[in-house]
């Protein structure tokens, strides 16, 4: 069941949580992309997860309402109370959507896969030899290989038992080996960190908050530091800076427009490409040209900790507005 709170606690724990972080990155606890992510990645998560923990486990009533007094947080429970007049028939209908994407998502996953051969050794001996390489350095299986007969360009992973790497033939033809080989390390990080099923989950949790615009700013920031984090573990494997960079570029300028089958294969990965979107480049370009092989991610016990404030701090704060 669905109560105002939920509407006040997805835009209270969003705001809660991009304060915060954004005063991990300005005191610079905060500056590797990865940890980055993770920071946005749970504010996303977490104001529904604890609306479903206060309110469907533990049945929490609303704190304001048992006061009674005519103060701020009273105000924006009634707030809470008219949004949700609005929203809750829009809600029911986002919901079903995001169920019917989630269902042409896995239909055409198979279609992909039964209508383009899954390649073999013999036919793209350097493609496949280049991702044998890159999967035993970042030890994770070695995903089967589909290459789809475009002109446009494409690169991407997808599968949650199976891994499949998805090339166009345009891609190919367009890259040199060496280059090809640094859009291929950029695609097995997003295997090897499991981003597919991340995305999935982003999207999901961004969808049943659209009420709430924060939520797709972090949404897109998660997205733009999880490609930076890709970048740099390609340049970590292969640290020429300014040849991945001169890539990138590349491949924006020859990208074809985006057809009706572009938005079919968008389907299948949210963020379905090693271009991510034309907004990022710039910021993407400058996080490549400034990699320095010798910084490492913030400690993990580290990050932990500021995850395990951020929670603490979200948590006590929800309880007392709703």
């Amino acid at each position: 069941m669905i109560n105002h709170t939920y509407i006040i606690y997805s835009f209270a724990g969003s705001v809660l949580g991009i304060i915060l972080i954004t005063i991990f990155i300005k005191l610079g606890f905060v500056s590797q992309a990865g940890d980055k992510a993770k920071l946005y990645l749970l504010t996303l998560f977490l104001p529904v997860l604890i609306y479903i923990g206060y309110i469907w486990v533990i049945k929490k009533p609303c704190t304001v309402e048992l006061l009674h007094n005519d103060s701020f947080l009273s105000r924006l429970c009634a707030i809470g109370y008219w949004f949700l007049d609005y929203l809750i028939p829009i809600l029911v209908h986002i919901l079903i959507l995001v169920l019917l994407k989630t269902l042409i998502s896995a239909w055409y996953a198979r279609t992909l896969i039964k209508r383009y051969t899954i390649v073999d050794k013999n036919i793209y001996p350097t493609v496949m030899n280049s991702v044998e390489t890159l999967c035993d350095k970042c030890n994770i299986k070695i995903p089967q290989l589909i290459i789809i007969p475009k002109t446009s360009i494409k690169a991407f992973v997808f599968g949650f038992r199976s891994h499949y790497l998805v090339l166009s033939q345009g891609l190919i033809e367009s890259l040199t080996e060496d280059e090809l080989l640094m859009v291929l390390a950029h695609e097995i990080s997003h295997l090897k960190r499991k981003d597919f099923l991340k995305n999935w989950l982003s999207v999901f949790f961004r969808d049943i908050m659209f009420f709430n615009p924060l939520v797709y700013w972090l949404f897109n920031r998660y997205l733009a530091e999880i490609e930076k984090r890709a970048d740099n573990d390609a340049l970590e494997l292969y640290n020429n800076p300014s040849d991945y960079a001169l890539t990138l570029i590349k491949l924006y300028k020859i990208k074809a427009r985006t057809t009706f089958s572009d938005y079919l294969l968008a389907s299948v990965n949210p963020y379905p490409s090693f271009f991510a979107g034309t907004s990022v480049l710039k910021d993407r370009v400058e996080n490549i040209l400034i990699f320095n092989n010798s910084k490492t991610s913030a400690n993990r016990i580290y990050v932990r900790y500021l995850n395990g404030f951020i929670i603490l701090v979200t948590l006590i704060i929800l309880a007392f507005i709703c």
